[in-house]
């Protein structure tokens, strides 16, 4: 009986899963049931279009799939893991891991996700030292939003691409650079690219986590150095600020947030967009000593 208990969750997960990923044109998911293959339970495959032609372009990324029966809806969860899948996983250039949380009385339930790059691997094993098991986090997959599921699992891929070639080479920090002398050229980032733009950018960045590699001067690789959340961007606009026809500034700057956004015009005035609430304020700033208080407001905005 256990063995069909066993048996039932296991295909349960993986058809929510299925179901999930089916709502992503890019994305083709070959997963088993039941898989007996050590460490990993299928593949997910993007594509460049919706079409899945081959001559697109293919990235594919391994997946382990786990089930548990829980009627659990909060935001994060964990899981233990094996040090010796940790160390597969990190072998082969990352896996993502997947544990849904079934609910069969009320036919339901609530797909975590974990994506474990090479980089986030070599800390977990750092962490664990001579544990034989590790507790990972998880936080929801977001499967009612085709456009970031497709995001996630984008960003996985084109990652993987890059850290993979340094399982079994030690990362430096950025700290280890200065102390040998070694100069780095450029220190970059990369975004999936859909629904990328260069107004949304800033928010994209402060609400995911973001790989940050490093460039060094004379070697045409980037080299993963760390991973930073809740990421503050500074996007500069090469557009005039103008009052009643008339111009005042040259260009402003924009800071993004998770969840909302901040302009900032010359070194006095600022205006934050509550986007959730449709609301605004404003400040002043005056160089001179102030007489009267700052003042906010409500609106609509039209920014772009």
């Amino acid at each position: 009986m256990a063995t069909l208990n066993t048996k039932r969750i296991e295909e349960s997960a993986t058809l929510a899963l299925k179901g999930a990923l089916l709502r992503c044109p890019t994305l083709s998911t070959y997963i088993s049931e039941n898989d007996k293959t050590p460490s990993w339970d299928g593949q997910v495959f993007v594509y460049a279009s919706a079409e899945q032609k081959k001559t697109d372009g293919i990235l594919a990324i391994p997946i382990q799939v786990k089930g548990t029966i829980s009627k659990s809806s909060a935001k994060s969860t964990s899981y233990s893991c094996e040090i010796s899948d940790l160390k597969i996983w990190m072998n082969n250039g990352g896996c993502m891991l997947f544990l849904v949380s079934l609910d069969f009385e009320n036919q339901s339930h609530q797909i975590y996700y974990s994506a474990l790059q090479v980089y986030d691997l070599k800390k977990e094993l750092e962490t664990a030292k001579h544990h034989k098991s590790r507790n990972i986090k998880l936080q929801k997959f977001p499967e009612d939003d085709p456009r970031e599921m497709t995001s996630i699992i984008s960003s996985f891929a084109q990652d993987r691409v890059k850290q993979a070639s340094f399982a079994n080479k030690e990362l430096p920090c950025f700290e280890d650079f200065k102390k040998r002398g070694v100069k780095v050229k450029n220190l970059l980032f990369s975004t999936p690219g859909i629904g990328i733009t260069p107004y949304n950018i800033g928010k994209y960045v402060a609400s995911h986590d973001i790989y940050l590699y490093a460039k060094l001067e004379g070697l045409d690789i980037e080299i993963p150095i760390d991973k930073i959340k809740n990421m503050t961007m500074y996007c500069p606009v090469s557009k005039p600020v103008c009052v009643g026809g008339q111009k005042y500034y040259d260009s402003y700057f924009i800071e993004n947030e998770k969840d909302d956004s901040l302009i900032k015009i010359g070194k006095e005035i600022s205006i934050k967009f509550f986007e959730a609430e449709n609301r605004l304020t404003l400040q002043f700033k005056p160089r001179g000593p102030r007489l009267y208080p700052l003042q906010s407001t409500t609106g609509q905005s039209d920014c772009r």
